[in-house]
């Protein structure tokens, strides 16, 4: 069970106190690093804001609106409200109104810390977020906010301890809300350690590790698995406000990373986009999650010089629950073997465990607020399990094969039923990013003017391989796939709606194209 030494505050301090003159952030521009920052720089700028914070009325257990790019405004902020033992609530800077309101007005939020750019929309939000009072600007203050450095300047640090415990929730990050309205998973700072410690162990972190990271911090890829793995390792980070992956092996080469985290479909983009060639870098392991081809996962490897390992967790499981392991072989359709620290399970409808070779629904076992996420916000009934083991449904469907990998078969909601069988919408989708003109692809069980259920996939191509018809997809699909599994249509699409980290909206695409598909 935690103590009281699973502290993320803590940890930065006693790093600033051991190894402050070593680099913990580096900031990237086009030209390389814009600016670098100490162990002991970002510790004493973490008190300032704290400090500032407390100023403004922030106390423990209030909430604090981070709605920031990758900046170190981020880093500092996150700190500090771990400091105070008040709760940071990440929100993506391009959010709508409704979507910020939404999240300010549910986690009670007292103070935003937001882009200049971004602040009308928080300003807007805060007139139906009615505990919003203080918004507090990166970049330059508009009418209505506080400009942070400003701000920050006019305080000085304290010399006071954390006030919050292993237990507390030092973050709340919102799922994606695909299906709807996001939920709010509440992270403690035993939950920020232990993500750290895993990822660690898992890639063999090292202190004179870099990560490259692109991913926003407002997902628990890059904060989890990168930030923390950094912080626990004493290690550093290069972050990108603005990345522009077409320039991804520049980014690689100017931070000098050895690590680095993409989702599958910012690998497709870096291999269309970026210049086809071999780049000479540091970079020997980078993870990715999501599913890529086999040509697409052997030609980035080749072009900068890195294994790629495949990682699949959910925020609410804190690290990689699955994973490639580090300089064994890898099976590309598999998401590779449970992870040392994990224990899961396959279970049919009923909770018994399945047999290898059948598909269950993946469950994982762990302590809430320490090996597992505390529960939702909002949510008090689930989240309270009083350091008790339970088993956590992941809603994720799989098999395990005889070498013990574990091959993804899609979400329960992504089961489709077409005839008798049941179809795994991953199943035909991995097929259809083996076609050489294919850029993205996402499949859906559709209704007909019948009321049957009709497999449909749709497609986005390549540039330049546009003269790939619906016809000749369909058929591609019918010679690789069970009849009962070939889709009834291929539709060919401009591009995706995707999360912020890259989740396909599948309940956007339905709503999009149900009525153009039952008329056809």
């Amino acid at each position: 069970m935690p103590g009281d030494d699973n502290r993320i505050r803590d940890r930065l301090r006693w790093l600033a106190q051991t190894r402050g003159s070593d680099v913990f952030i580096v900031t990237l521009s086009e030209a390389g690093v814009a600016a670098e920052f100490t162990y002991a720089e970002v510790n004493l700028l973490a008190g300032r804001a704290a400090s500032m914070l407390r100023g403004h009325g922030v106390l423990k257990g209030q909430t604090v609106n981070l709605n920031l790019a990758n900046t170190w405004h981020y880093v500092v902020a996150l700190f500090a409200c771990a400091e105070i033992g008040a709760v940071s609530i990440p929100t993506n800077p391009s959010a709508t109104i409704d979507d910020m309101a939404f999240i300010a007005s549910q986690s009670g939020c007292v103070v935003s810390v937001t882009t200049s750019e971004s602040a009308e929309t928080v300003l807007a939000a805060a007139e139906m977020a009615p505990d919003l009072r203080q918004v507090f600007a990166v970049g330059g203050a508009v009418p209505g906010t506080v400009d942070f450095e400003s701000a920050l300047g006019g305080f000085e640090a304290e010399p006071t301890r954390s006030w919050s415990s292993s237990s507390d929730v030092v973050t709340v990050l919102y799922t994606s809300g695909t299906t709807g309205w996001p939920k709010g998973s509440r992270i403690t700072n035993a939950n920020l350690c232990i993500a750290g410690d895993c990822v660690s162990s898992l890639l063999r972190v090292r202190s004179d590790d870099r990560w490259l990271i692109t991913l926003p911090f407002f997902h628990m890829n890059a904060l989890g698995y990168s930030l923390m793995s950094a912080l626990m390792s004493g290690a550093s980070v290069a972050i990108v406000e603005d990345p522009q992956l077409a320039d991804y092996g520049q980014l690689l080469q100017r931070s000098g990373a050895t690590l680095a985290s993409l989702f599958s479909t910012q690998v497709r983009r870096i291999l269309r986009d970026a210049p086809d060639e071999s780049i000479d870098t540091c970079l020997p392991n980078l993870i990715f999650a999501q599913s890529i081809s086999e040509s697409d996962r052997s030609a980035f490897g080749r072009r900068f010089g890195a294994e790629l390992l495949q990682v699949y967790g959910l925020t609410e499981t804190l690290a990689p629950t699955i994973a490639d392991r580090v300089g064994a072989p890898s099976d590309n359709g598999s998401v590779g073997v449970a992870t040392i620290w994990s224990t899961v399970r396959l279970v049919d409808a009923t909770g018994r465990d399945v047999n290898r070779g059948e598909i269950g629904e993946l469950e994982v076992r762990g302590v809430p607020g320490y090996s597992l996420a505390k529960g939702y916000l909002g949510d008090d009934a689930r989240s309270d399990h009083r350091d008790s083991e339970i088993w956590f449904r992941t809603g994720d469907r799989m098999s395990r094969d005889g070498l013990g990998g574990y091959r993804f078969v899609g979400r329960r909601a992504d089961l489709l039923k077409p005839s008798v069988e049941n179809v795994s919408t991953a199943e035909i989708e991995r097929v259809f990013l083996e076609h050489v003109c294919v850029d993205d692809v996402a499949v859906l069980g559709i209704l007909d003017g019948h009321g049957a259920e009709q497999i449909v996939a749709f497609v986005v191509l390549r540039p330049g391989e546009d003269d790939a018809s619906e016809e000749e997809l369909v058929d591609f699909g019918r010679d690789r796939l069970a009849e009962f599994k070939t889709p009834a249509r291929v539709i060919v699409i401009d591009r995706l709606p995707r999360s912020p980290v890259g989740k396909i909206r599948k309940a956007d695409l339905r709503s999009i194209y149900s009525g153009f598909v039952d008329a056809e």
